[in-house]
């Protein structure tokens, strides 16, 4: 962050602690009186809102171009991409309701081959990402790997699918029934490890008495 957007969001609260790499704004009474959303479009990459009541909101600032406009909406991703569940408290049972949807994607069957793959870039192309690249644009050297693995991939090679489009109301009643099946398996680990216990006394029931006895025959009456 340069000084003078510094100086800017310094003056967006008195509550702020700002610096080049981040600002930590903290309110015990009342809130902060503007878009957080826009103050990240304008001067940062990530927003983390935590009340002391535990509700979070996370939000992130992605460089135009950085990811293809229909990424998200076909939730098809080339590389994992992982969050913070328990940052946002998500149930351990809604997250394996969903994991039971997900396919993962085939493995590469070779190495990226980038230098022989650059040979074949049309003149045109070669150009285009130097002007880009002259420019500083955000993200282009992810964009470039991605564009060359599209442009060289292999047609006879069978790609799974990323899953499938599940319901929130779906994944919530599996999340339940998850829930409901892990509880009856707790109980019967509880009524196992009780039954082993009681198993045990019954064989040791003579050393335990013996020691009844031993405490017994040690008890001072003052």
């Amino acid at each position: 962050m340069e000084r003078a957007q510094l100086d800017k969001v310094n003056q967006l609260s008195s509550h702020i602690e700002a610096n080049p790499s981040h600002a930590f704004i903290e309110y015990h009474w009342g809130d902060f009186k503007y878009d957080p959303i826009n103050v990240l479009y304008q001067y940062f990459d990530a927003f983390l809102y935590w009340a002391n009541w535990g509700s979070p909101q996370l939000a992130f600032r992605f460089p135009h171009g950085l990811l293809p406009d229909d990424l998200l909406n076909e939730y098809d991703c080339d590389d994992m991409v992982t969050l913070l569940a328990e940052l946002l408290q998500l149930p351990e049972e809604l997250l394996l309701a969903a994991s039971q949807h997900s396919i993962g994607t085939m493995p590469p069957t070779r190495q990226d081959d980038f230098d022989t793959w650059v040979t074949f870039l049309p003149e045109e192309r070669k150009n285009e990402y130097l002007l880009r690249l002259a420019q500083n644009e955000p993200g282009l050297s992810h964009q470039f790997v991605r564009d060359l693995r599209e442009l060289h991939r292999d047609k006879n090679s069978v790609r799974r699918s990323t899953g499938e489009r599940v319901t929130y109301a779906t994944l919530n009643s599996e999340c339940k029934t998850i829930k409901d099946r892990r509880e009856r398996e707790k109980r019967e680990r509880e009524r196992e490890e009780r039954l082993r216990h009681l198993q045990y006394v019954h064989d040791h029931e003579e050393q335990y008495w013996f020691r009844i006895n031993q405490a017994v025959s040690t008890i001072t009456i003052v």
